[in-house]
């Protein structure tokens, strides 16, 4: 995948041929063949990839749902079966790792993302420290640029082509080979672009968590959560989802914006434009920004946060309803074992629950409803 956003950002590149007749350097833009073949030996091989794992995982696939309720319903049908071959190992956490509830009074505000899996605070740090590298980056390119002499023919070099300084990387005379020259420049994009692709994949990890978690705080909403939700829709209407597809094309522009490779009279070169540079540093700042929001974010209200964790939703939801009915979550009455507790859980009418009372304690029960084993799966 990497390799295939290196490629994209070489495909169309300069060149600078001399006009004799002007006696100055005209530029002139071509179609870069090697990057070409190269971008689709890399989709060839995804593609493969893909198909390999589609058919070799193929019996074991219940659902393409992305949903969250989707998915804990399932978890619970196969719990029932005892088919243990879809459900992968088991980490022994339940509801009350990432919840709040212990037959104790109910809390305003949940536990963030990062009480509930600790891996995510490793991604903020990861962000962070890429944001400051683009930056440090940025800050070395410019004072090369504006610390070296125009035209020298060295490791680093810079030239100065319509008033626009450029600070260069690679340089090789004019017999160099252009084939060997755009492999070594595509494997060198390739390289340094692997920690920003690894970024922003860990960051969607974060942002499917907090997706699957507002999927099932819409239960406490009028509309109910639902099971059976569109994943495109879903998607198209989180914020989270929409700002990082938004991020993903920015920083990767950016990335191809920052350094380029020409070919002018003299020399044959990858060039880096600092200016580019501080763009991509600005950008992965607010991606900092963003994921530290959404890790270290409470979630509002008493409902308990799950953050996708399918066993803590199977124990959350007792009543699954039937057919496309919503679900709704609140205040179910005083609990069997005691009076002076009450017990909250989810219901397929909005009726039939109420308010959570925060001044009341609250136990939360392991009842299981015979609906769970009629409710339709989505695909």
């Amino acid at each position: 995948m990497t390799l295939s956003y290196a490629t994209a950002a070489r495909i169309f590149q300069d060149s600078y041929i001399r006009d004799p007749v002007m006696s100055y350097d005209k530029k002139q833009s071509y179609v870069n063949l090697v990057a070409l073949s190269v971008l689709s030996i890399a989709l060839i091989g995804q593609t493969s990839i893909a198909t390999w794992a589609y058919m070799t995982t193929k019996p074991r696939i219940v659902t393409w749902s992305s949903n969250s309720l989707n998915n804990a319903l399932i978890y619970k049908r196969l719990s029932y079966s005892g088919d243990k071959s879809h459900m992968g190992p088991q980490d022994g956490r339940s509801s009350r790792v990432v919840g709040t509830w212990l037959a104790l009074n109910p809390e305003k505000k949940q536990r963030g993302l990062w009480r509930a899996r600790s891996a995510s605070i490793k991604i903020v740090i990861y962000i962070w420290i890429l944001a400051g590298a683009a930056l440090l980056w940025a800050f070395i390119a410019q004072f090369v640029s504006e610390a070296s002499g125009t035209d020298v023919s060295v490791t680093i070099a810079q030239s100065k082509n319509n008033g626009h300084r450029t600070t260069y990387i690679i340089n090789g005379d004019k017999h160099v080979s252009g084939n060997r020259f755009h492999f070594f420049v595509i494997l060198l994009v390739f390289l340094v672009q692997i920690p920003f692709t690894l970024g922003l994949h860990c960051v969607e990890l974060v942002v499917n968590c907090t997706r699957d978690e507002k999927a099932w705080r819409r239960a406490t909403t009028k509309k109910g959560a639902r099971i059976d939700s569109n994943a495109i829709v879903g998607a198209c209407k989180s914020w989270d989802t929409v700002t990082l597809f938004v991020l993903k094309g920015a920083i990767h522009w950016a990335f191809g914006e920052a350094g380029s490779s020409a070919a002018l009279p003299a020399v044959a070169g990858l060039y880096l434009q600092y200016l580019s540079l501080f763009i991509l540093a600005f950008f992965l700042g607010y991606l900092a920004i963003f994921t530290t929001i959404l890790t270290f974010r409470k979630p509002k209200g008493p409902q308990p946060a799950a953050w996708g964790h399918l066993r803590s939703l199977t124990e959350l939801i007792d009543d699954w309803g039937k057919d496309e009915d919503p679900i709704f979550w609140g205040d179910k009455g005083s609990s069997e074992s005691s009076r002076s507790v009450r017990y909250a859980g989810t219901a397929a009418k909005r009726e039939i629950i109420g308010p959570i009372q925060m001044d009341a304690r609250y136990e939360m029960g392991e009842a299981i409803s015979g609906d769970a084993q009629t409710k339709p799966m989505s695909c």
